[in-house]
């Protein structure tokens, strides 16, 4: 499940950290970032992998990740207001992969839903009007036992 949404999310990277001018929530001031601030179209910016035990501050160093497969779009995610969401992919020839799911977000935590099976909560680490950052975990063999953490990951999205 994890790894799906990680691969997913690959292609939709794209986020910086917010500066100290920004009209931010969360860490800069440590508020509750307010659910009605994620609403909108968000384009992937940047990703970064952190080993396990890292601490996250929301300064580290991203980068662009994998080079877009569509050289003239760019994969997004839209959240609704009403709890619902739209991730827009694209693929050779730029066509156009669309899957739908559905948003929660509480306190500083975003659980996102594509189906029975896919679920992932993320760590939101800043939420301006400009810029979303989020934290998750990559696991080997999940779903089993012997499941353990293999890396943290930062992506990074901008408001489009």
């Amino acid at each position: 499940m994890r790894k799906f949404f990680y691969l997913l999310s690959i292609t939709l990277l794209m986020f910086q950290s917010c500066s100290s001018g920004d009209d931010s929530a969360g860490n800069n001031d440590g508020s509750i970032p307010n659910s009605q601030d994620i609403i909108g179209k968000w384009a992937y910016f940047q990703v970064g992998h952190f080993p396990p035990g890292t601490t996250i501050t929301g300064n580290e160093s991203l980068s662009d990740g994998q080079p877009p497969v569509c050289s003239t779009k760019k994969d997004y995610i839209e959240f609704w207001s009403e709890g619902t969401l739209k991730k827009v992919e694209y693929k050779k020839d730029c066509y156009e992969e669309v899957s739908y799911g559905t948003w929660a977000k509480t306190d500083f935590l975003l659980n996102v839903n594509y189906g029975t099976e896919l679920e992932q909560s993320l760590e939101i680490i800043t939420l301006t009007n400009t810029t979303l950052k989020l934290k998750f975990y990559s696991y080997s063999n999940e779903g089993t036992p012997e499941e353990t953490l293999e890396e943290i990951i930062v992506l990074s999205f901008k408001k489009i």
